[in-house]
């Protein structure tokens, strides 16, 4: 495999470099999110560049899925 092979690394790259050198910020205080109405969520993913994030546990996810 040469060199022309392997992919520009992410443009993120050079920044976690950093952070992995020196250690992540510590967040004393997290901020809690408010949760959207259906309404509220639909417009949202409507606006450009946003990411969805499913923060439920593994076993509220699993209980998604229907059963046969």
């Amino acid at each position: 495999m040469g060199g022309r092979d392997i992919p520009e690394p992410p443009h993120y790259y050079a920044r976690l470099k950093k952070v992995n050198a020196k250690g992540a910020e510590v967040m004393v205080c997290v901020p809690r999110l408010q949760p959207l109405t259906p309404k509220e969520f639909q417009h949202a993913m409507q606006q450009p560049n946003v990411t969805v994030i499913d923060a439920r546990s593994i076993l509220h996810w699993v209980q998604s899925f229907p059963t046969s």
